[in-house]
């Protein structure tokens, strides 16, 4: 939805009243990228987030990067200290 008298699709703010609204990006986080991960981080990076990986199966994190963009972390603390925000995507609450 456009605001009143704006081209459909754009959007701005009142504080910056002339030029279009623009954020920093957002840097994400998700530990976990297995059958519903991968996808999930897969769309975050096409939508042009920062994404960093983390998985407990050796090697996942680094596959990802490879084929689909973003970092892998070695660990979760690396992964928060890269995040914004940091989403889990695991299979069972034992994990967590």
């Amino acid at each position: 939805m456009s605001a009143p008298g704006r081209p459909k699709g754009e959007y701005r703010s009142a504080q910056h009243e002339g030029s279009p609204m623009s954020a920093p990006q957002v840097r994400v986080g998700l530990i976990g990228i297995g059958s519903m991960g991968w996808p999930m981080a897969a769309r975050l990076v096409q939508a042009g987030f920062a994404v960093t990986v983390f998985d407990a199966v050796p090697g996942q994190a680094d596959k990802f990067a490879k084929e689909v963009g973003g970092q892998a972390a070695a660990t979760c603390a690396e992964l928060a200290a890269r995040a914004d925000i940091v989403f889990t995507m695991l299979p069972t609450s034992a994990i967590v």
